[in-house]
């Protein structure tokens, strides 16, 4: 697979990934500060995952579906 492919291919589910879990988080009525707040990454950050305009840390995909279990959808 071509580099740019994988890229695109990764990016894309990030941002898939990142509308499920904003649609989730919206779904059970938990706002994005409390979310950032209790995952400890910043609010920025979190919106840009949730946006898809940002592919996360490792660490912040880490605490966000550490703190959030089950409301991860593929957990």
């Amino acid at each position: 697979m071509q580099k740019k492919s994988l890229e695109n291919l990764i990016a894309n589910s990030f941002k898939k990934f990142g509308k499920l879990c904003l649609n989730k988080r919206r779904e059970l009525n938990i706002p994005i500060n409390k979310l950032a707040e209790k995952a400890e990454v910043s609010l920025g950050a979190l919106s840009s995952f949730e946006n898809g305009t940002a592919i996360p840390s490792a660490y912040t995909l880490f605490a966000v579906t550490w703190v959030s279990v089950p409301f991860v959808p593929f957990v």
